[in-house]
């Protein structure tokens, strides 16, 4: 299935998200699974016809959005939230004097927001060799400049994120809302980093099924950070 929103001036494919050129359509159109097909291991840059230098930098900025792709195990319709982002900060030159490596991860943050599976800024801007400040610059300038505006994300959202990436059996998701509404009402999330937080949970919770350098990673943080809220939640557990 073809979806001719997605590039600047090419049509994607909808089913595994590559931009295709004009060219390719046809012998694409015909094939209902195009990961059966060699197309599909060729990458995006291939597929962008570079008319311009506004489509170069979009053709570009989806170079990086593949190498990020295997670091997050982005989906493909992550993958596509994420360059409609891009393109529409390429198409309204919000990117001008911004390294496209920053835009592509502060879109990347955004769409995951959007869809409720946040990733923490920390840990994006390690994967992509950004500063954190920087990072959040250019997510705070995407935010504005095109209205993408997602709630910031609770420790619940991370918490589900996390899960899906770990694989966590859904009754211990479950168990995890009883302890973030403990903690809500004791006042121990606020002004706490909320991936840090989701960590110490998920780690609480699943009968420390996981590493604490396991979850740090995953959370952005440190372990120390992740054993500092091991102890302020575990102390509502002898608190109980």
């Amino acid at each position: 299935m073809m979806d001719t929103s997605y590039s600047l001036s090419n049509p994607v494919c909808a089913d595994c998200g590559l931009v295709i050129g004009n060219s390719d359509v046809a012998s694409l159109h015909g094939s209902p699974n195009c990961e059966s097909t060699s197309v599909q291991q060729r990458s995006w840059m291939d597929y962008c016809t570079v008319m311009n230098a506004t489509e170069k930098r979009f053709a570009q900025a989806i170079g990086l959005l593949e190498d990020l792709t295997p670091i997050f195990q982005l989906t493909s319709p992550q993958r596509i939230a994420t360059a409609e982002i891009v393109r529409d900060a390429v198409q309204t030159r919000v990117t001008d004097g911004r390294h496209n490596g920053s835009i592509v991860a502060a879109a990347l943050i955004l769409a995951k927001r959007k869809g409720n599976t946040p990733l923490s800024i920390n840990r994006v801007a390690t994967a992509a060799s950004l500063s954190q400040t920087d990072l959040r610059s250019a997510v705070g300038v995407l935010s504005e400049e095109l209205g993408v505006n997602p709630p910031p994300p609770e420790p619940a959202d991370y918490v589900l994120s996390f899960a899906t990436e770990l694989d966590t059996p859904l009754s211990v998701v479950r168990d995890t809302d009883q302890l973030l509404t403990r903690a809500r009402s004791e006042g121990l999330l606020a002004g706490r980093n909320p991936a840090g937080v989701a960590a110490a949970v998920l780690y609480i919770v699943s009968n420390e099924g996981y590493t604490q350098q396991q979850l740090a990673d995953l959370a952005g943080v440190s372990p120390e950070t992740i054993r500092v809220r091991l102890n302020e939640l575990r102390g509502l557990d002898s608190d109980a």
